[in-house]
């Protein structure tokens, strides 16, 4: 009885080694986070920032966006608020120090441009490098009905975790996010977010 234990015992633990050998590339997940992972927090943190971004600021009342609000500096000229967009970005809890740093790089960079260019126009601004109001940079499209997302797969490499999310307009894909998510503090946290619209 004790050899067929040990025989059984043996064979589990070799299929178990096998197993967490395999390529982890891709899985397919439903966003319950019952992926095949022991620890889904990197689906918990990328499922909470769109729902905090869509259902309470897209389609609700609040008025974050990806695109930073504009300041009046002076009579007939604009610019990013820096400041007040990196706040919200840090008050979420959902980013690493690394995107908010990169996120505050590109609208200081933008707010450059602006003063090169005199923007004095808080409704375009189209030229290089400033097209925050072209199309959102989190969801794609210019102010489409999107009313949700979806979590359609994950994946590993080392300590990094990637999330793909279906944007959806009436429960049908309209744009596709790649999250990438790294530790840090202990935490899964949002590094950067890939856009492919139309897919």
């Amino acid at each position: 009885m004790n050899k067929i234990i040990c025989l059984l015992l043996t064979v589990c633990l070799a299929t178990i080694a096998c197993e967490n050998k395999k390529d982890p590339s891709i899985f397919t997940g439903d966003g319950t986070g019952k992926v095949g992972f022991t620890d889904s927090s990197f689906i918990k943190v990328v499922d909470g920032f769109y729902n905090w971004y869509i259902i309470e600021n897209y389609v609700g009342p609040g008025s974050f966006s990806s695109a930073p609000a504009t300041v009046k500096i002076t009579d007939s000229l604009y610019q990013l608020d820096v400041e007040g967009h990196i706040k919200v970005l840090k008050n979420t809890g959902f980013f690493t120090k690394r995107f908010i740093e990169y996120e505050r790089k590109l609208v200081e960079e933008c707010n450059q441009r602006i003063i090169e260019n005199k923007w004095m126009d808080d409704s375009e601004l189209d030229f290089s490098g400033c097209d925050y109001f072209s199309y959102d940079r989190w969801l794609g499209g210019q102010g489409e009905d999107i009313d949700g997302h979806e979590i359609v797969a994950v994946g590993l490499q080392g300590e990094k975790r990637t999330v793909e999310v279906s944007i959806l307009i009436d429960g049908k894909n309209f744009s596709t996010a790649r999250v990438f998510t790294v530790p840090e503090n202990g935490t899964y946290k949002i590094d950067a977010i890939n856009l492919s619209v139309g897919q």
